[in-house]
């Protein structure tokens, strides 16, 4: 019996080595709400908060150490005031902003009765000033420390970094230590879409011939039209003339930096969310396809087979689990 106890303290001792959330609720006084924290072993702090608060309130924050912060944000818009700067940082559902911070006090202000649901991700600029140096040459270095460390950069949460931020965040129980080595090769290849995006713009020019940079810009500011009204995506005709170019442009265009037309990229991003939103068990099927822009559930269940050989029902099913955040 002893022995059996020996085991098992020793076992639960190994799981208790890995990754530990950590939730903390809002005192109800102030409102309803919690903030669940994980800290991995190269000192990244992912979080996730989902809060409404009963009163009007602004809030002094500080970090112990410099980190390089993106923010993703799912509800209503959410605001605050770096030390020293008049200018306020907002950011909107469905935007992400990322920047470098200091050891100095932050502002941020909270309404009343807003629903306030975002994310973070943490780096220590350390961790990632180590990551840098290790792959990126002295003149890439030089500029990714710009864009990184001097600017804030805002944008429209791309699919990518959504689907990459969904496995952060609500990653599967793995043994012991091994779930601080999944975190953080997801941290990193998260830091690897968002540096790639940096440079991919320095190579756009070369890259999309014949187009200029006013064309791209407009062309991927279209793209996030798509991203944020997917259900009712615009034709590509509205599209074209929403950003301004000409039909056969934009349609050549949009193959071109996306890598498929218009029409393929709609249903791809369909499909796509409506596999997120199996795993997530919440919506019947007929839901999903709804909530995706499908009016038809055959068509939608044909075209959800055709991208993963597999029915709706089957995949959510098959591919269900339970997730550490929940």
């Amino acid at each position: 019996m002893e022995r059996n106890q020996s085991l098992n303290d020793f076992f639960y001792q190994i799981a208790q080595e890995g990754p530990q959330k950590q939730t903390y609720k809002m005192p109800s006084d102030l409102g309803i709400g919690k903030v669940v924290q994980v800290k991995t072993k190269k000192g990244c702090i992912v979080s996730e908060r989902d809060m409404v608060y009963r009163e009007d309130v602004y809030v002094q924050a500080s970090n112990s150490e410099e980190y390089f912060q993106i923010i993703f944000c799912f509800q209503d818009e959410i605001a605050w005031r770096r030390r020293n700067e008049e200018k306020l940082i907002a950011l909107s559902c469905n935007e992400l902003c990322a920047y470098s911070t200091s050891l100095e006090n932050e502002a941020v202000g909270y309404k009343k009765n807003k629903s306030y649901h975002f994310k973070s991700v943490k780096i220590p600029i350390s961790f990632l000033n180590t990551i840098l140096e290790e792959y990126f040459s002295e003149s890439e270095i030089e500029q990714l420390k710009e864009e990184l460390y001097h600017k804030i950069t805002k944008r429209t949460i791309s699919p990518e970094l959504l689907n990459l931020l969904d496995e952060i965040m609500h990653y599967p129980k793995y043994y012991g230590s091994a779930g601080f080595l999944f975190l953080d090769s997801k941290i990193m290849e998260l830091m690897a879409q968002f540096i790639n995006g940096i440079l991919c713009c320095e190579v756009k020019q070369i890259e999309y011939q014949g187009m200029s940079k006013e064309d791209v810009e407009a062309i991927l500011e279209a793209k996030q039209m798509i991203d944020r009204q997917l259900a009712y995506a615009p034709t590509c005709e509205e599209l074209a003339k929403k950003v301004g170019i000409g039909l056969s442009k934009f349609k050549k265009g949009f193959t071109q930096i996306v890598g498929m037309p218009v029409h393929t990229y709609v249903i791809d991003q369909r499909l796509e969310k409506s596999a997120k939103l199996l795993l997530k068990g919440q919506n019947t099927i007929g839901e999903i396809a709804s909530i995706v822009g499908y009016s038809n559930l055959g068509h939608f269940s044909a075209a959800f087979k055709k991208k993963y050989g597999i029915l709706p029902k089957k995949y959510s099913v098959k591919n269900k689990s339970k997730n550490c955040f929940e």
